[in-house]
């Protein structure tokens, strides 16, 4: 009795350890997909777009938004990723802001503010929207920090520009850019008028 005792208490432990195991595979397995789904493929669907000599582009919900720059989306076959708006630059929100990176203006507190007032305008016309991404070949599919770079279009309106004409952004120079020289336009056009941070904001 003994050994059929000790010998059933073996088979239920390497049973037992054969179960963890097995478990421990699909947990993992798990983890890695959702990690692979967490950064769009090749597999997104995209199309042809013309004008502004932007190439392609690809339908998405955004599901959050980040900051006025920065936002998470979903596309239409389920994978995810993270987009950086192209050739603008908000206020940051979550660091410090460098004097003059906004031409002469030096009021740190003054861009903070604008900086929340450009994420608060980018989460009231975007959270929750089906947009349509716009890739510029110029510029690449992704950045330094391996986002999506993209323009986004709602309802058949250049978001980035929007930001831009509304004095929440500047252009976004440092970058390569199909659309630059018609955002700095935009920019000079809305520093002449003082609109948002450039009128807020300016020592002049």
């Amino acid at each position: 009795m003994k050994f059929i005792f000790e010998k059933t208490t073996v088979f239920s432990f390497v049973a037992l350890k054969i179960i963890v195991f097995t478990a421990s595979i699909v947990v993992i397995t798990g983890c890695e997909a959702e990690r692979t789904a967490s950064k769009s493929s090749n597999a997104i669907s995209l199309t042809s777009t013309s004008g502004n000599n932007s190439t392609m582009s690809a339908m998405a919900k955004v599901t959050r938004v980040i900051d006025g720059d920065t936002v998470d989306v979903r596309f239409q076959n389920g994978e995810t990723d993270r987009v950086r708006l192209l050739t603008v630059d908000t206020p940051e929100i979550r660091s410090a802001n460098k004097p003059n990176k906004f031409k002469d203006i030096t009021d740190i507190e003054c861009l903070h503010n604008w900086g929340i007032k450009a994420y608060e305008i980018a989460k009231y016309t975007l959270e929750g929207e089906e947009v349509s991404l716009i890739f510029d070949e110029q510029a690449g599919r992704r950045g330094y920090y391996d986002r999506l770079l993209a323009y986004i279009e709602i309802n058949g309106e250049d978001f980035n520009e929007l930001l831009i004409e509304g004095g929440y952004a500047r252009v976004y120079e440092e970058g390569k850019s199909s659309r630059e020289k018609t955002y700095l336009l935009t920019q000079d056009r809305g520093i002449e008028l003082g609109k948002g941070l450039w009128g807020e904001c300016s020592s002049k």
